[in-house]
């Protein structure tokens, strides 16, 4: 079993974090002792004021992370004035994909060439895939995205599928290649 928990100090600040063994990774407080900013105030107001909730159990530790980083995003938990965590979410998750891309070899064309968008550059499918996901925030803009820059669609097809104009297919994609290329 996966435990997602919330400490919560009397100054108001919070470390979210995830755990299969609660009383191991806790220790009373010396569990923390690799995060100097938690770890002095444990020391200062002691493990014993500190509030400690468990805010969801899960068999399935793919939706504990998923819960865990929910919440420290939401609850502002990496920035110092609200809490102590440390893991950089937003920063992570760019390195892993920096990681999986060889960015400084990518090169997008203008102008909507007839060849697949990402097929121009040297990004791996599994990697168009999620910067669509991310990036493009309607959902058919998105589907007529992968139509069209993944699977090479025309613009006629995406048309009749989509029961648009051409010409209105082409502003989608134009739109959301230009959104796609600020994050490369």
């Amino acid at each position: 079993m996966y435990y997602v928990y919330v400490h919560t100090v009397p100054n108001g600040k919070i470390y979210v974090g995830l755990t299969k063994d609660t009383d191991g990774r806790w220790n009373n407080g010396e569990g923390y002792s690799d995060n100097k900013p938690f770890y002095a105030d444990i020391q200062n107001y002691g493990w014993d004021m500190i509030k400690h909730e468990i805010i969801a159990k899960y068999p399935d530790k793919e939706a504990a992370v998923n819960l865990e980083t929910a919440l420290i995003v939401l609850l502002k938990a990496e920035n110092v004035v609200y809490g102590y965590n440390q893991t950089n979410i937003a920063e992570n998750a760019m390195n892993k994909y920096h990681s999986r891309v060889a960015v400084n070899r990518v090169v997008l064309k203008r102008g909507m060439p007839e060849e697949s968008f990402f097929e121009a550059s040297n990004i791996p499918i599994t990697a168009a895939y999620e910067m669509i996901e991310e990036w493009i925030y309607n959902k058919v803009h998105r589907e007529i995205c992968v139509d069209r820059l993944i699977n090479g669609m025309t613009y006629d097809d995406l048309s009749e599928k989509y029961h648009k104009s051409v010409r209105q297919m082409k502003k989608i994609v134009y739109d959301s290649c230009l959104r796609l290329e600020k994050h490369f």
